[in-house]
């Protein structure tokens, strides 16, 4: 329940309003950077391994074989990975947060 004298939102609002956020966010730039190059690969027509480095997308890229051929179809199934993947960073990343606050100059102890 919000804490009738400040209006602020209460603190389990805040920490999953920072995991959606962040969770967005972190989930637009490896989605985002997985399709540029899979658009760059299709237009050069280049090989996947040289343009697609599997180390940008760890550690959802551990799930692939070493030799991977990238289609449209295994690039939209490994979006999704990497969507579940970034919300997971988010939530851990978020959890830090929330208990370095809850050691900070201001924590009420």
């Amino acid at each position: 329940m919000a804490d009738p004298v400040s209006n602020a939102p209460p603190r389990r609002s805040r920490f999953l309003r920072a995991v959606l956020w962040l969770g967005l966010a972190v989930s637009l730039a490896r989605i985002g950077a997985l399709w540029y190059a899979f658009a760059l690969v299709r237009k050069y027509e280049l090989p996947d391994e040289v343009s697609l480095p599997q180390w940008l997308w760890y550690p959802e890229a551990l799930l692939l074989p070493p030799s991977f051929a990238w289609t449209v179809g295994w690039a939209a199934a490994f979006s999704a990975a990497l969507l579940v993947g970034s919300f997971t960073i988010a939530l851990v990343l978020a959890a830090i947060g929330r208990m370095g606050s809850a050691f900070g100059p201001n924590s009420k102890s």
